[in-house]
């Protein structure tokens, strides 16, 4: 499904990189991540970004940057977890799933 200003979907990804000893925080479609010392502190700051995001979106009226072709070390990361593969060290995954938005 092509997101739009209407409507979309954007998979999401929380995970901590132990060499890095961060939390990061993924959008997957629109290329935003984030980072924090906590996966409930980097959820919240992810959704804020995405709405924040969304609405730059709009102001600015390019749809298209709501399709961004994902980073591949965390589209990677979102195949492993969703065929239930082991994911690569550093990396462990704490929440993996999607959020819709809507105009």
């Amino acid at each position: 499904m092509k997101n739009t200003f209407t409507q979309g979907n954007v998979r999401t990804i929380v995970f901590y990189d132990k060499e890095d000893a961060c939390w990061y925080g993924a959008a997957l479609e629109l290329g935003i991540t984030v980072d924090g010392d906590s996966p409930d502190y980097v959820a919240h700051e992810l959704r804020e970004a995405i709405l924040g995001y969304i609405e730059a979106a709009k102001e600015i009226g390019d749809e298209s940057v709501l399709n961004k072709t994902p980073i591949q070390e965390y589209e990677e990361l979102w195949q492993k977890s969703q065929q239930n593969m082991a994911v690569p060290s550093p990396f462990v995954i704490d929440s993996i799933g999607t959020q819709k938005f809507y105009a």
